[in-house]
This record gives C-alpha cells, sequence and structure tokens, in this order.
C-alpha cells in the first residue's frame, strides 16, 4: 500500500475546508414553496408546509398534484406515457418535474429572498 504524499495530504484538506464551507450555504437555502408554470406562466404558487392535492389544466388534459409532508408528487396526469406521474416526489430547493405534452413545469423554490449564483449576479 502506497503511503499518503504531502501533496495528498493538502488537497484532502483542502476538500474538506471546501466541505465545510459550502455544507451551511447547502442548509440554508431549506425549501419553502412549489411553483406551477404552464408555458411561461405561473398559475399556481403553495407552500410546502400545507398539505394539499390540487388540479392543474395542462395543454392535453387535467394534472393532479399533491403537496404532502414537504414534497410535491404528480398523483394523475393526461399524458400519454405518464413519466410525470412515474418520477419520485421532490422535495429539495431546485427539483423539478416535468410533464413535457401538457407543458407544466413543477419546481420547487427555496424560502426567504432569493438566493443567485456566480453566473446569475
Amino acid at each position: 500500500m502506497k503511503r499518503i504524499t504531502w501533496t495528498d495530504a493538502v488537497l484532502i484538506v483542502f476538500l474538506l475546508v471546501g466541505a465545510a464551507f459550502t455544507y451551511p450555504l447547502l442548509r440554508a437555502m431549506t425549501p419553502g414553496s412549489v411553483t406551477i408554470q404552464k408555458g411561461n406562466r405561473v398559475v399556481a404558487e403553495y407552500p410546502l408546509n400545507e398539505n394539499r392535492t390540487f388540479e392543474v389544466q395542462g395543454n392535453i388534459g387535467p394534472m393532479l398534484i399533491e403537496v404532502s409532508n414537504g414534497a410535491v408528487s404528480v398523483l394523475r396526469s393526461s399524458c400519454p406515457h405518464q413519466l410525470c406521474k412515474l418520477s419520485s416526489s421532490v422535495n429539495r430547493t431546485g427539483s423539478q418535474i416535468v410533464c413535457v405534452p401538457n407543458h407544466v413545469l413543477i419546481s420547487i423554490k427555496a424560502s426567504g429572498k432569493k438566493v443567485h449564483d456566480a453566473i446569475a449576479q
């Protein structure tokens, strides 16, 4: 077995320090709401901490969407392949469920003020 070199040790320390600084940033982005878009229009926005079931009219028919225990899932959809329904529930900031035939986008937004990345600033 090889010994750890000085370069390996520096790399390990650098990665650990980077992870230590990144962790609080990821924890600060707690999911706050679910946004439903049809095309380029926001048609609904609900908090994730309230359990509810609601229907959204897509291009080819209705979709039944459920918010439960801080996660969002599609219960029923009128699209032919049902990929949006088969995808697992989402609960993390930035996660999405897309129904292409219905032109519906379901996304999780962070709570509080908007957080921009280095490119968006």
